[in-house]
């Protein structure tokens, strides 16, 4: 009976410990991602401000091409 006990109370404590073992590297894993992210935030940002940049300046020859298109197209039907 107690052998059976224990080696549940083993596994049990094995158990825990694999848990505490794990939160620590989760724990470890998040700063480390949060760490980046702090990095990356402005490479981000940086990007988004010249894809607006990018949109703005092309935006005309967009307009352009879109009314030659449908010139083509009205004058195929």
């Amino acid at each position: 009976m107690f052998a059976n006990q224990r080696a549940k109370l083993a596994t049990l404590k094995n158990q825990v410990l694999a848990l505490k073992t794990s939160t620590a590297q989760l724990a470890q894993n998040t700063k480390r991602l949060q760490t980046e992210v702090a990095h990356l935030s402005p490479v981000v940002s940086d990007l988004q401000a010249e894809v607006s940049r990018f949109q703005t300046k092309i935006a005309p020859h967009v307009e352009k091409i879109q009314a030659v298109l449908k010139t083509v197209q009205e004058r195929q039907q």
